[in-house]
């Protein structure tokens, strides 16, 4: 599987993309060209309409000047709007295509806050010509012109929006009603999906042993079809287990000891099959090369100077790739996932178009613009909510009933009367990627217990089973936190 942008780096630029839009479009709203005439007393000027719909003033294009209506296409420009200037006389020549017929053309200038709000217009060929007297500093002056339908020939941007604009309102009702409550429906379909295949992996049963010998961090993605904190947490409990590590707890520091030298290459994974391609990788990142040592602080420090990892990344993908591999899934988990991401991200790009497209063109009431709002927040609901998304095939969900069946016995409430306490640890790292490691726990605390060989503590060389998970388990978790934390798919 390759992913040439990541998902989150697509999301950001989603929305730097919509922020750019909304800049630019916003800036190009209609406004006064008075500024070209604050040096003079007089104001003479051309606008000129081309065929196409663009309205040019010094040869500079005048943004939505024209907007196609449903019986013409209206012009409007504001000359002045209270510009502090005193003007003597001013003069606006507009020059129209010659196709249209400019007797047929409703012309309204307007001029208010005036002494002498008098204006005139002659019509030569295709240049209408408007005049006026002293207009003073806080006048306002604008034109409106309605040009007959159909000699403007407007680009598909442009015709769509007018389209949009000559809708009714009950068009506009039914739109901004049935979209966002498609995708909330949409959204409480997959909500229920999930709570059926929950029901239909739960069960009563026990079993004392695991179905299988697959790694924690593969058994945990069957239970919860998603890699997490717990993911990590699990892996490194079962790396220590396997001798590949020790753990040391001092205080409010810790360290991780390396007892073999791991690198990312085939060798490593040919010489030694005991570990598996994403343990490479978290080891990684863990340990630097050469490294056989790493406290809290290394750990702090190589995830604060870098926003992402890829070692973490390909941690995540590797494990899904290896889970994909056993058939238990129809499809590659993570790429799934990231469609129903795409789906969340289409549905947020779509509710953020209608609140801009309707607080422009939607008539009255704009409370409906609360609509394309809720379709925001429902395609991040979706995102969020779509790493849950259940999607094991037949033989993996028989198989996650049979991992269900284990979890029960690890989280079952009832002490386990044995004196022999490595069961506990066997178990460990399932019982945390299961979310039930307390229990797990608890089960022994009738039972005596010797501190494993790959945990030290600077507090004393035996721990009780109280002490020994009130150190471990907090420690395990800040790494496996910190370490999710920096993930992001793998460009």
């Amino acid at each position: 599987m390759s992913i040439s942008i990541s998902f989150y780096r697509k999301k950001l630029l989603v929305w730097l993309g919509l922020s750019t839009v909304v800049y630019f479009v916003m800036s190009s709203l209609p406004s006064s060209i008075a500024d070209q005439f604050v040096d003079i007393k007089t104001i003479d000027q051309t606008i000129e309409i081309k065929e196409n719909g663009k309205v040019l003033v010094n040869d500079k294009k005048l943004n939505l000047a024209i907007k196609p209506l449903k019986n013409y296409d209206l012009f409007f420009v504001k000359i002045l709007d209270e510009s502090g200037t005193n003007y003597a006389f001013s003069q606006i020549n507009i020059v129209f295509p010659d196709s249209i017929p400019l007797e047929k053309a409703k012309i309204d200038p307007y001029l208010i806050h005036s002494y002498d709000p008098q204006t005139n217009y002659t019509i030569e060929d295709n240049v209408v010509t408007i005049t006026s007297g002293s207009i003073d500093p806080s006048g306002i002056y604008s034109i409106k012109i309605e040009i007959p339908k159909g000699y403007l020939k407007f680009g598909i941007l442009t015709s769509i929006f007018g389209m949009l604009n000559n809708s009714s309102g009950a068009i506009w009702v039914l739109i901004a009603v049935l979209l966002p409550s498609l995708t909330f429906f949409y959204f409480y379909s997959l909500v229920l999906y999930r709570k059926s295949f929950i029901k239909e992996i739960q069960n009563e049963e026990q079993a004392s042993l695991p179905p299988s010998n697959i790694a924690p961090a593969l058994a945990g993605i069957l239970m919860k079809e998603k890699v997490n904190s717990r993911t990590i947490a699990s892996t490194i409990i079962d790396l220590a287990q396997r001798g590949m590590i020790d753990i040391y707890s001092k205080e409010a520091d810790f360290s991780f000891i390396q007892k073999g030298q791991f690198t990312l290459n085939e060798a490593d994974l040919t010489r030694n099959k005991n570990i598996q391609k994403f343990e490479l990788f978290l080891l990684a990142k863990i340990f630097k090369p050469s490294q056989f040592k790493s406290t809290q602080e290394d750990i702090a420090y190589r995830i604060g100077h870098r926003l992402f990892s890829d070692k973490i990344a390909k941690t995540y993908q590797e494990i899904y790739r290896e889970i994909f591999s056993l058939g238990y899934y129809d499809g590659n988990p993570q790429e799934i996932h990231d469609r129903y991401k795409y789906y969340g991200l289409l549905t947020m790009l779509g509710g953020f178009l209608g609140v801009f497209v309707s607080a422009i063109l939607m008539p009255d009431p704009k409370f409906l613009s609360l609509f394309w709002v809720a379709m925001m927040l429902i395609g991040e609901l979706i995102i969020k909510y779509s790493s849950n998304m259940p999607i094991l095939s037949e033989v993996g969900r028989a198989e996650a009933k049979k991992w269900q069946s284990f979890k029960n016995y690890l989280s079952d409430p009832r002490p386990l009367k044995t004196s022999d306490t490595q069961e506990l640890e066997k178990y460990l790292s399932y019982a945390v990627v299961f979310g039930v490691e307390k229990k797990w726990i608890a089960r022994f605390r009738e039972s005596s217990y010797m501190t494993p060989t790959w945990f030290g503590s600077s507090k004393t060389s035996r721990l009780d089973i109280v002490s020994f998970s009130q150190e471990l388990l907090p420690l395990v978790d800040w790494v496996s936190n910190t370490l999710d934390q920096a993930k992001r798919p793998v460009s």
